[in-house]
């Protein structure tokens, strides 16, 4: 036989500091105690239990159904298996008046001392023990031999089935069980297994420190059928320029998990925060938050599953050319209502105080150092000179532009492309949302307009113009002459984004039209 001892995972309660949940518990689980019970359901999802037996207490049924749907085991309670009993403590800090009016006087130094003091109204500890050892040992009568099987406890509770398994029953006066339970630990949501040979039993398997799980679509598979309680079949992995993984997720509703490995400090919260105000205060379509996990326990990562819209990314259209004038003026549309957001309302969402020195929340040292580093790499390309000489006179203008501060700051989608527009590829492809905010940042509203520009410039179907028409009419001499400026910068960052990653095909190939339209410019 091969017996697990589960502890659960984080409770609300564990966050309480001096509050005793107990046997009550009406909180259960918190949102990373979720994660750390589907994250130790990875660990055993091979195990295959033929049971689960739980204590009856929220926080451990809720654990052990969880373990269960990974290995689809059915899950029982008893009552043996229960949290130790705190009497007048359950579901009240042990410092409120009420509960501290009603304890015994000596009770704290001989619940300290004497395993046979009950909490006042409750168990003592040798109750407990007692109770648990019962239970366990009757339990271990019904277990077959390749029969494997989990019980799903408390942190006292598993100290004393521990302290069964190297001892046996208590023989003296308990003391020693005392100290043990007392200094005992079992992290939330870890486990260990009990096997018996040559009529002893043995502790092994001891899982109590986690790695983070790699992302694939078997591990996304796993995650999302517990955060959907439902089996979600087809995961498709979607490319990204950035770190991020990212997967589409088709069943009865589309949806779309972001693993936020890219740029940590733009964190899931930041996104909630922004397509939750999208929502309340703007008619700018965006992305809704169906699940946020900002716990770390499972990825590594923040992340985040929202939903998706029916329909297909521009890119679609464009491959089809079905991408209209009207579908251009409608981005153009919604891009210009983003820029126009209060920037006083969003600027703490859109442009985070705690940003890393890496991540440039200023605008102006973002633009120098991308410049800079721009320049930099451009002499290790084969542009011919009068294209090198040109481009870094443009970018040398760009800098001084950066450092007039002669614009306005505006909120920025910051990854304006035809991916991150959503349309309706039936008929005139309509627009429906705008997606993808991870990098919105603070900064000139030309660059959203170039960087889309740009994108379209590279696929050479002159839907350039098109876009460009949308806007040109309503930019002064000068600001026409910036964007030129910004469109320089634009292809040959991508340049220098080719020689940075020669590995990436897809980077690759983008340098590679840039660097053929930089030629061009002179």
């Amino acid at each position: 036989m091969e017996l697990f001892i589960i502890r659960h995972g984080e409770s609300i309660g564990n966050n309480k500091r001096g509050f005793m949940s107990g046997k009550s518990d009406l909180d259960g689980l918190s949102e990373k105690g979720k994660i750390q019970a589907i994250r130790l359901a990875w660990e055993l999802r091979k195990v295959k239990f033929d049971r689960i037996i739980s204590s009856p207490v929220t926080r451990a049924r809720e654990t052990a159904n969880i373990v269960g749907f990974a290995n689809s085991a059915s899950v029982t309670t008893d009552v043996a298996f229960s949290e130790l009993d705190h009497g007048i403590f359950e579901g009240h800090f042990w410092w409120e008046e009420e509960v501290v009016n009603k304890i015994p006087k000596n009770w704290r130094e001989n619940h300290r001392e004497d395993w046979t003091t009950p909490y006042p109204e409750g168990e003592s500890i040798k109750d407990m023990c007692e109770r648990v050892w019962n239970g366990l040992e009757e339990l271990i009568q019904t277990i077959s031999t390749h029969e494997k099987v989990a019980v799903v406890a408390h942190q006292a509770v598993i100290a004393a089935i521990s302290y069964w398994a190297k001892q046996g029953r208590a023989k003296t006066s308990g003391r020693e069980v005392l100290d043990y339970i007392h200094t005992k630990h079992y992290p939330n949501a870890s486990a260990f297994s009990i096997s018996k040979k040559a009529g002893k039993y043995k502790i092994q398997n001891t899982l109590d420190k986690f790695t983070s799980v790699n992302s694939s679509v078997d591990s996304v598979r796993f995650y999302t059928n517990h955060i959907f309680h439902k089996k979600v079949e087809d995961i498709t992995n979607v490319s990204t320029v950035s770190s991020n993984n990212v997967y589409q997720l088709d069943g009865e509703s589309s949806a779309v998990i972001k693993i936020l490995s890219d740029q940590e400090s733009l964190t899931a919260s930041r996104l909630i925060r922004l397509y939750s105000y999208l929502e309340k205060n703007s008619t700018i379509s965006a992305p809704k938050i169906l699940h946020q996990d900002l716990s770390g326990c499972f990825f590594g990562h923040d992340v985040i599953i929202q939903d998706y819209a029916n329909g297909k990314d521009q890119s679609a259209c464009i491959k089809s050319k079905h991408s209209s004038k009207q579908l251009l003026q409608d981005i153009y549309t919604n891009i210009t209502k983003l820029h126009q957001l209060p920037l006083e309302q969003v600027q703490d969402f859109w442009y985070p105080d705690d940003w890393e020195e890496k991540a440039h929340p200023n605008w102006k040292l973002y633009m120098q150092t991308e410049i800079n580093h721009t320049i930099t790499s451009l002499y290790k390309t084969n542009l011919p000179m009068k294209s090198l000489a040109y481009t870094l006179r443009n970018l040398s203008k760009l800098e001084e532009y950066i450092n007039s501060d002669k614009y306005a700051l505006v909120p920025l989608h910051g990854d304006l492309v035809p991916k991150n527009i959503i349309v309706d590829h039936n008929g005139d492809c309509e627009f429906i949302r705008l997606v993808d905010f991870e990098r919105a940042r603070i900064g000139d509203a030309l660059w959203d307009l170039v960087y889309y520009y740009g994108h379209l410039q590279r696929l050479d179907l002159k839907l350039q113009d098109a876009w460009q028409d949308c806007f040109w009419g309503s930019l002064s001499k000068e600001r026409k002459e910036i964007f030129e400026l910004f469109l320089t910068l634009f292809h040959a960052w991508s340049v220098r984004d080719m020689e940075e990653y020669k590995d990436d095909t897809k980077r690759g190939n983008l340098g590679c039209k840039s660097l053929n339209i930089l030629k061009q410019l002179v």
